[in-house]
């Protein structure tokens, strides 16, 4: 499983990521979950983040601006000194992506 797989530009040091994730299994296998990600930057942070549906970006508790294509969100305002939470949401899908599900081929007893 791939929440957020952070790719970042040059001049950024990451300290800690730390990730909360609350999946509903049922139906529609959707999930929300919170990255907190303790960086550094000399500029923008750039992360990538496939599939998520992005509710809110904050620096050290403060918003910030930010925009995101689907694929990429990009953290504007730097540098960035502190920590960067992002709140977002998804849907489980099969197409290997974010964060998916794949088939089990586990032998059954």
């Amino acid at each position: 499983m791939r929440a957020f797989c952070f790719h970042v530009s040059f001049n950024v040091s990451i300290e800690l990521y730390v990730v909360d994730l609350r999946f509903r299994f049922g139906g529609d296998l959707s999930y929300e979950g919170v990255v907190d990600v303790h960086a550094n930057s000399a500029g923008d942070l750039v992360l990538n983040a496939v599939d998520f549906k992005v509710k809110n970006v904050e620096v050290d508790g403060r918003p910030v601006d930010y925009s995101y294509d689907g694929r990429v969100l990009r953290v504007r305002g730097g540098p960035i000194n502190g920590v960067v939470r992002v709140v977002f949401e998804g849907r489980v899908s099969d197409r290997l992506l974010g964060i998916y599900r794949a088939p089990y081929g586990g032998v059954a007893t």
